[in-house]
C-alpha cells in the first residue's frame, strides 16, 4: 500500500443499508477507500449537531447533484452510488476506472 492515499472515497451515513453495501463490496475487492462519515465530520466541526451533518451533506449534494448516500467518489470524481459502483463491478469496468 506504500502509504498513498485510497483514490476511492465514500460519504456515509450511519445505519444506511446502501453504504454498508458499497464498502462491503470494496472490501471483498481488496480495494483500499477512506470512509467519510457525514456525522463524524460534523460532531467534528461544530460538536454534536445533527444540523452540522445535514450542512455537509447538503454541501456535497449541491457539488454532486445527488440526493442520497453513499456517493461514491473514485479519483475525485462522483461515480455515483452503491449501484452505480455494483454495475461497474459487474460489467468488469471498476478496474479500468480505478487506474484511470
Amino acid at each position: 500500500a506504500g502509504g498513498a492515499p485510497a483514490r476511492v472515497a465514500l460519504f456515509t451515513s450511519r445505519g444506511c443499508k446502501h453504504c454498508r453495501r458499497a464498502k462491503t463490496l470494496l472490501e471483498e475487492k481488496a480495494i483500499a477507500y477512506r470512509d467519510i462519515s457525514v456525522e463524524l465530520m460534523n460532531q467534528e466541526a461544530k460538536g454534536a449537531s445533527t444540523a452540522g451533518a445535514a450542512s455537509l451533506l447538503s454541501q456535497v449534494q449541491a457539488y454532486t447533484g445527488r440526493r442520497t448516500v453513499p456517493q461514491v467518489f473514485i479519483g475525485g470524481e462522483c461515480i455515483g452510488g452503491a449501484d452505480e459502483l455494483v454495475q461497474l463491478s459487474e460489467t468488469g469496468q471498476l478496474g479500468a476506472v480505478l487506474r484511470a
